[in-house]
């Protein structure tokens, strides 16, 4: 497996799902959105966020880690938030 160095914490919404099955051994509680980023650097990343978020492909998002609290505890995760849109329009 290789790692990837984020560069760069913002990036669009290539893809996404919002999860309400509960998984067996999952570390998020759901609902929550899982999406695959396309950060400003060119690197693609699939992450989460729990907000209750009005998404759409190509949304402007910025990454983060936040502490996710979860029925076995407190975990760090990397998670994403809507940034606001450079076009005032929409």
């Amino acid at each position: 497996m290789s790692e990837t160095t984020i560069t760069d914490h913002n990036g669009v919404i290539e893809s996404f799902t919002v999860v309400h099955q509960e998984i067996a051994q999952s570390l998020i509680d759901p609902p929550y959105v899982l999406a695959e980023i396309r950060l400003n650097d060119g690197n693609c990343i699939r992450c989460v966020s729990t907000e209750e978020l009005e998404l759409s492909i190509g949304s402007e998002v910025s990454l983060t880690t936040r502490k996710l609290e979860t029925g076995s505890g407190t975990r760090l995760g990397l998670v994403f938030a809507l940034k606001c849109s450079r076009n005032t329009n929409e």
